[in-house]
């Protein structure tokens, strides 16, 4: 017979225009790759990962197979195209893989009866069991029900009304064997076309955390491609790649010695072709030592990713979470600040045994530990996780509920679509007020704290001794009582944290299938990432809210009050209103030397900074480019520039400044970006 057409899908949502997720889809690619190295005479293999590109394809020719992938993100949109073709053409073989599938036998069973357009679905790493699958088609001419009359490893189908368990795929144990799809030409479409690369160095995971898909010991070897094919993806993709992101898809980079390697790979890279200028990665969890040389090889280019998702000595014993030790950050975090490495940490609320009080202590002892993006996520409850499916997690008595996955909603052949997460936001440990008011601290956190706008501020009450999480907690008091601006976008923040948890999917999924629900989500009234919607509604609002600020200084003893409102001041003239394209410069006047007292570190003592000085604050042409090049590829709205900030370091977006003619680089702290 003649070349079968294969339609690999990896599709992603599409808001105002422009995809929800603009990372490559290596998936796809690697199992393209690993089918026409073994079957080239055989497939004819086309990828996809907007949906109307895929409905053009087969406007022109109908695949015989098409298979696509499941993740939380895209299980409804791939599963609305997969049924939406079957049912329009019953010969085609539908199959579908990913992670979002359950664990356990009687819970596959009801997903498959559920979905019952997918034939085949493969279960754990794809690549093996996609080739054997499609190898038995070849030998059935395609006919599904020969093909499902034995079982075939890693795949789980329904025959004759009966669940057939072809238990896990094997996985690749050298991954070099799969052949890159970056040198052989499959993503450069992609590249040119603005996603962002995403390599993988290695797969596994030698831990066990209950809410990661990775804790299975199905993962738990971990194998390594060789550094040499890594470096050449990257040499390759630094050439032509239009996104200035990178995705490292890694569980722990870091954690072996070729990771040093790669890192200085990338630096030189970056300095040969200024690509990537922002790295995304999650760091090990071991080996500290090899990871700060990893984080300080590449700079500014990345955070110091020092993850710890709780502090509670419980909490993390029943979650079996290993942290490196508090020792072991802190020296990372301050012998990288020479390299002008950010460090971050992220915190997840609603884990077991969690309390109140000790998830505010965790969010003190980062904060004091000098980390400077403390974030903190509301904890999903993912399936085939043991937190999800595993009866030991009943003691916790933990409630589950339902909420929109941010901009992951759409209109798709005629049809409305939509993403759904399952979170745990209380337990027998944490109620669902306490809940709501911690989701308020984390509007301050991410406000005040992480966003860098009044870092000098922060430096200088630090230069004071006084306790900046003290501090924070007393500015979310102000907040809970202002009827202000800053007060009403608080309260809105609260309200929306509150109205987008459901107590079933199937609450969701009605409420959001009328007409004129449905349009909240596309107008950006629902279904948004509340904490980086609402940075960038702090950061547009911030004269407002850096007034709740000046107003949380004024009973706390030692401060020179008027050094701090000069600070204050500064502040907002570096970094208010960055997106307004109408304000690229603005000149501002001071009681004391402001860039001089930064730039010498901000001393508690000011009276030798005391002269009036005159500062021009201007974004420089190529600041007001990369302004324009994200307005363009996600749009202006407020989740568009929210979705902006967690894509390039703000810092790069802030104002320059000079005086006496002399430029000074604004935002850092000192004579640098940072």
């Amino acid at each position: 017979m003649d070349k079968i057409i294969i339609y690999l899908t990896n599709l992603t949502h599409i808001r105002d225009g422009r995809p929800s997720s603009e990372a490559i889809p290596l998936n796809i690619g690697y199992l393209a790759s690993y089918l026409l190295k073994h079957l080239s005479n055989d497939v004819e293999i086309e990828i996809f990962n907007i949906p109307d590109k895929l409905e053009e394809a087969i406007k022109k020719r109908v695949p015989h197979v098409l298979a696509c992938s499941n993740y939380i993100w895209n299980s409804h949109l791939n599963y609305a195209y997969l049924s939406y073709y079957k049912s329009l053409h019953p010969q085609i073989v539908t199959i579908m893989g990913g992670p979002n599938y359950p664990g356990k036998k009687e819970m596959q069973e009801n997903f498959l009866r559920k979905f019952n357009k997918i034939d085949f679905y493969i279960y754990r790493e794809g690549e093996i069991t996609l080739l054997s699958l499609i190898r038995k088609l070849l030998s059935n001419s395609l006919n599904i029900n020969l093909t499902k009359q034995t079982a075939i490893e890693g795949c789980h189908f329904m025959q004759g009304g009966e669940f057939c368990d072809g238990g896990k795929g094997q996985r690749i144990k050298n991954p070099d064997d799969i052949p890159s799809p970056y040198l052989s030409g499959i993503f450069d479409e992609m590249l040119k076309d603005g996603f962002a690369a995403m390599v993988q160095t290695n797969r596994g995971c030698p831990f066990t955390c209950a809410y990661c898909h990775s804790s299975s010991d199905y993962y738990s070897h971990v194998f390594k491609h060789s550094p040499d094919r890594v470096k050449d993806d990257i040499k390759y993709i630094a050439r032509i790649a239009k996104s200035k992101l990178l995705h490292i898809a890694d569980d722990n980079f870091g954690l072996f010695t070729q990771d040093t390697d790669i890192a200085l790979t990338l630096k030189e890279c970056e300095n040969e072709h200024n690509w990537p200028l922002k790295i995304n990665l999650s760091t090990a969890k071991t080996n500290y030592e090899r990871v700060f040389n990893c984080v300080s090889t590449l700079g500014e280019t990345l955070y110091f990713s020092a993850a710890m998702q709780s502090l509670n000595k419980d909490t993390l014993f029943h979650v079996k979470r290993k942290n490196l030790s508090l020792p072991q950050y802190s020296h990372i975090i301050n012998n990288l600040k020479k390299y002008n490495v950010r460090s971050l940490t992220e915190f997840i609320l609603g884990l077991p045994a969690e309390t109140k009080e000790s998830h505010l202590n965790g969010l003190k002892t980062a904060i004091d530990a000098d980390i400077d993006i403390v974030e903190s996520y509301t904890c999903m409850s993912l399936p085939n996780t043991p937190l999800r499916e595993n009866e030991y997690f009943d003691q916790f008595k933990m409630v589950k509920k339902y909420r929109v996955i941010p901009r992951d909603f759409g209109t798709y052949l005629g049809r409305q679509v939509l993403e759904v997460e399952q979170v745990c936001v209380a337990s027998a440990s944490l109620g669902l007020d306490e809940y709501a008011d911690l989701r308020g601290f984390h509007f301050v956190l991410g406000g005040y704290y992480n966003s860098g706008v009044i870092r000098e501020v922060i430096t200088y009450l630090k230069r004071l001794n006084i306790n900046v999480f003290d501090w924070l907690k007393n500015i979310h008091l102000l907040l809970n009582e202002n009827d202000g601006i800053a007060g009403r976008l608080y309260k809105d923040f609260l309200n929306e944290a509150k109205a987008e948890l459901w107590d079933s999917e199937e609450e969701v999924l009605s409420y959001y299938g009328k007409n004129e629900n449905f349009q909240k989500l596309i107008n950006g009234k629902a279904g948004a990432n509340l904490l980086q919607k609402y940075q960038a509604v702090f950061l547009e609002n911030l004269s407002e809210f850096l007034e709740i600020a000046s107003a949380s200084l004024k009973n706390i003893r030692g401060i020179d009050h008027n050094a701090a409102e000069n600070l204050i001041a500064f502040c907002l003239a570096v970094r208010g209103d960055i997106f307004d394209m109408d304000k690229l410069s603005v000149s501002r006047s001071f009681d004391l030397d402001i860039p001089r007292w930064i730039t010498n570190g901000i001393s508690a003592e000011t009276k030798g900074y005391v002269s009036p000085t005159r500062v021009n604050f201007f974004l420089t042409q190529e600041q007001r480019g990369i302004i324009e090049d994200y307005f363009n590829a996600f749009g202006s709205s407020a989740d568009s520039k929210g979705k902006i900030l967690t894509r390039i370091n703000p810092v790069m977006l802030y104002r320059k400044y000079e005086y006496d003619k002399k430029l000074i680089e604004g935002g850092a702290g000192d004579k640098k970006n940072s």
